[in-house]
């Protein structure tokens, strides 16, 4: 009997397959498919085994190889933290974290995010650990015009306190410039004495003056004490760690995704309450006004970003980012008297400097100073849903910052400087009186729910 293919009563109508098949034309209709792959396969199978072996075996290293890709640690970071134990016990290096990290094995160091040139870094949930591979032994800082040398001399005898003092004078001074550094140099002995016993051995003299070489430490160490700046938790040789923002960022405009092409400010969906983030506003203005002297010199932040500031669980702002700072005296070291036809031939990473046209020469003077670069973010952070009775006063402010501009003149002259400060303070009380009536616990996080017993 010759099987049909197609029995009438599984042929589709205009709506459904005719439901009055008899469970044995079902059943020849699967059969006959089942048989038709049942051949497909032994063809395969006995003609081009070997072909499906290889794709198998294709598949299975991609796996293996992506799985490999994720789960690699970028640092060596197990061979790294057995080097600086063995310098640990050697007595070359020193620090509140080496205890637990090489003797007791209470901390571990999370799992490495990304090595940047000889920069480890390691993210944990609450904090940042960075570790610096030192290098050889005689080698100096790059770009040291004063031949500083980055390792110290563990010979018997080979370096005293006193030799110890002017190494740090003269890096502070090569930093900051010509300041009184007796109160700097104080600070730098109390956090390395790790001993707590009111002198420095050669591990801790090694291991602080390793870590002031790193240009985020220096800068952490000089703004600790501000509140923007985070804590330094603790230190072993030339690894430390530091306190992690609650949240990494302010916003990120950049950060497109799916939904950026129908609505253009979905960066703003994801941002706190208006009167939140005046606070967090707040402590920008006051990041301003610590960078505006600290340790009797001026600093100025390159590359102001939203991304480079996130804020802790209370809405205070805390600065992410730190490589971007740079004192007036590096600028005055690196770019003062460079020939330049213009302002842009004069810069320090995204910073531009004035060019005196008639000298031909960099003048080192900050064309745009910090304070107007964030004032950009904070209107673009604030203004967009502030209320109607404030924004107006707030527009007007924020225009009269952004239109701030410096030269060599204006830095020589007194009512520039006191120009800049006045308007900073205005801008500052002004969203203060905003918040400032608020009650003691409104930025408090909502407290989870408990779970129903």
């Amino acid at each position: 009997m010759r099987i049909s293919l197609r029995p009438a009563c599984l042929r589709r109508t205009s709506r459904l397959i005719n439901a009055g098949c008899r469970l044995s034309d079902w059943w020849q209709r699967i059969s006959y498919y089942l048989s038709k792959l049942l051949a497909a396969a032994v063809w395969v199978c006995e003609r081009d085994l070997w072909k499906l072996l290889v794709g198998f075996f294709f598949l299975v290293l991609l796996f293996v190889l992506s799985l490999w890709y994720l789960l690699k640690d970028p640092c060596e970071t197990t061979a790294a933290t057995q080097h600086l134990c063995e310098e640990y016990e050697r007595g070359y290096v020193s620090g509140t974290l080496c205890y637990d990290l090489c003797i007791s094995r209470t901390f571990v160091l999370p799992r490495c995010l990304s090595m940047s040139g000889d920069i480890m870094t390691f993210h944990s949930k609450k904090s940042v650990a960075k570790f610096k591979v030192p290098p050889r032994d005689g080698a100096t800082m790059e770009n040291d015009k004063f031949n500083i040398p980055f390792h110290l001399h563990a010979q018997e005898g080979r370096l005293t306190n006193e030799d110890f003092h002017h190494l740090l004078e003269r890096f502070i001074i090569s930093r900051l410039g010509p300041v009184d550094v007796t109160e700097l140099i104080e600070r730098i002995y109390n956090f390395a004495d790790a001993s707590h016993d009111g002198k420095l051995n050669f591990g801790e003299a090694n291991s602080i003056w390793e870590l002031i070489h790193i240009h985020e430490f220096f800068i952490l160490f000089l703004f600790q004490g501000d509140a923007t700046f985070p804590v330094i938790n603790a230190t072993c040789g030339s690894l430390y760690t530091y306190d992690k923002a609650f949240i990494p960022a302010l916003y990120d405009k950049k950060n497109k995704g799916f939904l950026d092409r129908i609505f253009s400010n979905t960066y703003r969906w994801s941002l706190p309450r208006w009167d939140k983030r005046v606070n967090v506003a707040v402590g920008l203005l006051e990041n301003v006004a610590s960078l505006s002297e600290r340790g009797n010199a001026q600093f100025h932040m390159c590359n102001v970003n939203p991304t480079k500031y996130g804020y802790t669980e209370k809405f205070e702002a805390k600065l992410t980012y730190f490589e971007d700072i740079v004192s007036q005296n590096q600028f005055e070291l690196e770019v003062k008297g460079q020939p330049c036809f213009r302002d842009r031939d004069c810069f320090h990473g995204d910073c531009v400097m004035e060019c005196d046209t008639t000298t031909g020469t960099c003048t080192g003077v900050l064309k745009q100073p910090t304070l107007v670069q964030m004032c950009k973010i904070i209107e673009e952070y604030l203004v967009f849903d502030a209320p109607s009775e404030v924004k107006a006063a707030l527009k007007v402010l924020l225009s009269k910052c952004k239109a701030l501009t410096s030269s060599q003149e204006k830095a020589q002259d007194p009512t520039y400087a006191v120009q800049y400060n006045l308007l900073l303070d205005e801008l500052s009380k002004f969203l203060w009186d905003q918040i400032k009536s608020k009650p003691v616990s409104w930025l408090d996080l909502p407290k989870k729910k408990a779970a129903p017993s």
